[in-house]
């Protein structure tokens, strides 16, 4: 699930769809519009931020283009909640029941957290694009690329944390260090491969 957010993120970036949410509220932004009448609220809140008027400087956004990005957007921050839900229930209960040793305990205790912080930093990454103030010198309206860049650090490292939880459940510590540090020079090496030849 955290390799899907990963890829409906980067599907929301290449459609220009992450600022069509003005909204962040973790429970009422769950319910999508559906009349006529709340879409079209919708679009005026988006009317009023610069990235609807970067879009419409040659032809006027329509209500059915806005619905198509609003709802990518919607997509992805509904399947992080969904992924925060399926963890934290889960883990929640095995914990109550003494399922977790110690080491795991610390583990999970790390994963929520980052599950946690990631939604929050992927609202102060949105808030970024949608402030005018950020916005004044640059031709397109776009969030922070250092705030960006955080939020997909983050989710890497959420991956990571999964990813390394999973295989020590499969194989010895010794196997799954290995094997990491082995992925860790592979990618160093592939890294001052293309800065020399690419």
């Amino acid at each position: 699930m955290v390799y899907g957010a990963v890829a409906l993120g980067g599907v929301t970036r290449l459609t220009e769809s992450g600022l069509s949410m003005v909204n962040w509220d973790l429970f009422r932004t769950m319910k999508p519009p559906w009349s006529k009448d709340e879409w079209e609220t919708e679009f005026e809140r988006y009317k009023q931020f610069p990235e609807y008027k970067f879009k419409s400087g040659n032809e006027e956004m329509t209500l059915a283009e806005f619905k198509f990005i609003w709802m990518m957007e919607y997509i992805h921050r509904m399947w992080g909640r969904t992924l925060g839900i399926f963890f934290l229930v889960p883990c929640a209960f095995f914990w109550a029941k003494g399922h977790f040793s110690s080491a795991m305990k610390k583990r999970m205790f790390i994963a929520g957290t980052l599950i946690c912080m990631q939604g929050l930093i992927g609202w102060w990454m949105v808030k970024s694009g949608l402030d005018p103030k950020n916005n004044s010198n640059k031709e397109i309206p776009r969030v922070s690329e250092y705030r960006l860049a955080t939020h997909l650090t983050m989710a890497f490292v959420l991956y990571t944390v999964f990813l390394w939880t999973g295989l020590s459940h499969i194989f010895t510590a010794h196997d799954v260090r290995f094997f990491f540090s082995s992925l860790f020079l592979k990618f160093i090496s592939n890294v001052y491969a293309i800065k020399a030849f690419g």
